[in-house]
């Protein structure tokens, strides 16, 4: 995890590994950020070499935003990138 807290803001990003694919992935964190009230306001998916990297972007009711990036990795794993922050 890498966190940061600035005059304008705070944020931060952690990676995780997982065995599920990137859609699983991305349809899981989608899930728990509208649950939790996040808008989505973006979604897309982006096919390489027989290999799917999916995101989205989500905006939280009170500015805070969320981005989360499903990449597969070469040893056959997921590598999700989760990226939240909040102007203050």
């Amino acid at each position: 995890f890498m966190g940061a807290d600035g005059k304008s803001g705070m944020g931060g990003m952690a990676t995780v590994m997982t065995d599920d694919d990137p859609a699983k992935v991305i349809a899981y964190y989608k899930a728990e950020a509208e649950r939790k009230g996040f808008a989505v306001k973006s979604q897309s998916t982006s096919t390489s070499n027989d290999k799917m990297t999916a995101n989205f972007a989500a905006e939280g009711s009170k500015g805070e935003t969320l981005v989360v990036t499903a990449t597969p990795s070469d040893d056959g794993k997921t590598a999700a990138v989760i990226m939240g922050g909040q102007k203050k």
